[in-house]
């Protein structure tokens, strides 16, 4: 309320609402453009054309071109070097795949599925079906982890 009482003339209180009121850039820009051009005209001073255009700037969303504060640079190096130490997770790998492809292919031969549910299966589902099978038969329930 105070910068309303600051304002000289009609024209810069009007101009000053409009701001407050205005909600996309280019009602911001049209804005500017009519204030700067009350101000050729007399209607609007040099202090009050300053302060409205401060208001302007105010109400502008950041974009990618403002420059950044100091704590906005030091937070940003520190994420990039805190993303070169934790590296995302790898997903396992057995270091010989060929015996990996022998058991699955073992165990998932093993399981005792009829044909027609056989067929529905991948040898890696099959050999999973396996080992839950035998910790049922083995222990009456299968509290393996899936990992």
């Amino acid at each position: 309320m105070t910068a309303l009482r600051d304002l000289a003339s009609i024209a810069a209180a009007r101009t000053y609402d409009e701001i407050n009121f205005a909600t996309t850039s280019d009602q911001l820009d049209h804005i500017a453009r009519n204030m700067w051009g009350a101000h050729c005209a007399g209607e609007i001073s040099e202090p009050d054309a300053d302060f409205l255009q401060s208001a302007i700037d105010r109400r502008r969303p950041a974009s990618k071109y403002t420059p950044r504060t100091a704590p906005e640079l030091a937070i940003g190096r520190l994420i990039r070097r805190l993303g070169t130490r934790f590296t995302p997770r790898q997903h396992p790998r057995s270091p010989d795949r060929k015996a990996s492809r022998d058991r699955r292919r073992t165990l998932g031969g093993s399981a005792h599925l009829p044909p027609n549910l056989r067929q529905h299966y991948t040898e890696g589902q099959r050999a999973v079906l396996a080992v839950v099978a035998g910790e049922i038969k083995h222990h009456g329930v299968c509290d393996l982890p899936i990992d």
